[in-house]
């Protein structure tokens, strides 16, 4: 094998170690666990086909082509059903009330913003690096961010009323 190939497979395997699994639990939130595993796969076997494109800084473009895939996926669907309440037997029992007071609250949000919200908070992207997945400025996308967190806010207050 050559240098330049074994370079690639290296940036290739430090590329899936660093990511993988964050992109599983990316496309996990979003569409459960099974379809979750074929998306992740999908994500890097596009990484691998288009590695000399991956940019230095690769968790937005690598999270943007999950997103891509995992849209695709999911077109044709009529509603949006909050995979992450399967996953709700996995948290601590104290925080049960709290948890699904946010799900519920994500439920009752739009779908850009719930994306905005949990590329952040839940899939730990920064704000540039969110921004980037997205298509749009840092600017632009702490405007959104605020504007999100806020419906976020009224919807927990709805939801803390109806519990």
């Amino acid at each position: 094998m050559t240098d330049e190939g074994q370079s690639r497979d290296a940036r290739f395997e430090e590329l899936y170690g660093a990511l993988f699994q964050r992109v599983l639990a990316y496309a996990r939130r979003r569409v459960g666990p099974e379809l979750a595993k074929d998306i992740a796969a999908e994500t890097f076997t596009v990484v691998w086909a288009k590695l000399d494109a991956v940019p230095e800084e690769a968790a937005p473009w690598i999270f943007a082509t999950a997103r891509n895939i995992t849209l695709a996926k999911r077109r044709g669907e009529t509603r949006w059903a909050p995979t992450v309440l399967r996953d709700v037997d996995e948290v601590i029992e104290d925080h049960a009330e709290t948890v699904a007071q946010v799900l519920d609250a994500l439920a009752l949000m739009t779908e850009p913003d719930r994306e905005l919200l949990m590329l952040i908070c839940w899939d730990g992207l920064t704000p540039n690096e969110a921004a980037k997945v997205l298509g749009c400025s840092r600017t632009a996308l702490g405007v959104r961010v605020f504007r999100a967190r806020r419906r976020l806010e009224r919807g927990l207050f709805h939801t803390e009323k109806e519990h």
